[in-house]
């Protein structure tokens, strides 16, 4: 006889009924933990992040793009205006 059948004949219904209640809460409980922390994960590591590129005067953006008219016309004027 192993040490589970020992144990299952030295305890009453409700102590099990109780043991495995307990013990099921306990699992969902690290299972729905565990979710968020996955998903933070992945959104923190492995998600690809956008490239914030920084325009100044040695490093403007393509012209006729939208970043273009906007960096143009940092001081108040149109630099394709002449």
């Amino acid at each position: 006889m192993n040490s589970l059948q020992q144990w299952y004949n030295y305890t009453n219904p409700k102590q099990r009924i109780l043991m495995y209640t307990v013990s099921g809460f306990l699992v969902l409980a690290w299972g729905i933990g565990l979710v968020p922390l996955v998903f933070l994960l992945y959104f923190h590591f492995g998600s690809e992040k956008e490239a914030v590129v920084h325009y100044d005067d040695n490093n403007p953006p393509p012209k006729g793009s939208p970043e273009y008219y906007d960096w143009a016309n940092r001081e108040g004027r149109w630099a394709d205006r002449k």
